[in-house]
């Protein structure tokens, strides 16, 4: 999908590789230069010294280069075999990022998706160009007029050279996706540490959001208090020193609900958790 941000990670990616690209070119004229310059020295030495001199020393220095180009070889195989012995330890395996609290047996594909994290873009089967327009929209409200028009002009021109996005979910993953939204009897959450993911019964969920709700920290609201607060907040931003675009900038901004939600934390064999 050729949104503006793939886009700028594809020139991106591009500059990278034109600049890798040029600093070989570059280090293989600097070999090219100081090989000529070396032959230039070996001829004008081996014309100075006598044959059996030469013999010794060009000897002497070839087996001195050998013996340093290994050393350096082993050298750096040491180095990667400590380095990728050093992140074999740290990479978990899959399905220790997955922690199955549902007591239900889970197959290779569910382990396969949850493995993935919760942060895991799904790439979309279509273009989705109402909600980029949207976006973009919203985004240029604060620019100038002419600014916003040549936005929405490149964001038209790329949307109308974009292609179907590539599929990052294999067809098992896609059917997993599809009949976990569609099973109301499994809950998935993040786990508090180790970027891991805990799935649990929709039961055991509620029951701990009520355990937690039971606290004396909560009160039930007899109305929806989001309204009043929106009148408060800008009457305060009228009455400050901010100029009238900035708090009617501030304003414009939709109200977003406050959502309580639970972090697990396990320990061992047991399960606690905290409000996130």
């Amino acid at each position: 999908m050729r949104t503006g941000w793939y886009s700028a990670c594809i020139y991106t990616g591009r500059g990278s590789v034109a600049l890798l690209r040029e600093r070989i070119h570059n280090n293989r004229c600097e070999l090219d230069h100081t090989s000529r310059a070396l032959l230039q020295v070996h001829l004008r030495l081996a014309s100075l010294m006598s044959k059996s001199d030469w013999s010794l020393i060009d000897r002497l220095t070839f087996n001195k280069a050998t013996r340093t180009g290994e050393d350096s070889k082993a050298s750096q195989l040491q180095k990667f075999t400590r380095l990728h012995k050093i992140q074999q330890q740290n990479i978990r395996t899959p399905k220790e990022t997955v922690i199955n609290l549902s007591g239900r047996i889970l197959d290779d594909g569910l382990h396969s998706l949850l493995q993935k994290g919760l942060n895991y873009a799904v790439t979309p089967r279509n273009v989705p160009i109402e909600d980029l327009l949207a976006g973009v929209e919203k985004a240029v409200q604060s620019l100038p007029v002419e600014s916003a028009e040549e936005a929405r002009q490149e964001t038209v021109r790329i949307i109308k050279s974009a292609s179907k996005p590539r599929d990052n979910l294999t067809r098992t993953e896609r059917a997993t996706l599809r009949n976990l939204k569609n099973n109301s009897e499994l809950t998935i959450l993040p786990a508090d540490k180790g970027n891991a993911t805990v799935i649990l019964n929709t039961t055991d969920y509620k029951q701990k959001i009520n355990t937690l709700l039971e606290d004396s920290a909560y009160r039930r609201l007899t109305k929806d208090p989001t309204e009043s607060t929106e009148r408060k907040t800008t009457k305060l931003l009228k009455q400050s020193t901010l100029s009238e675009e900035m708090w009617a900038f501030n304003t414009q901004t939709p109200v977003k609900y406050p959502q309580d939600n639970l972090s697990l934390l396990q320990h061992g064999e047991s399960l606690k958790t905290r409000n996130i």
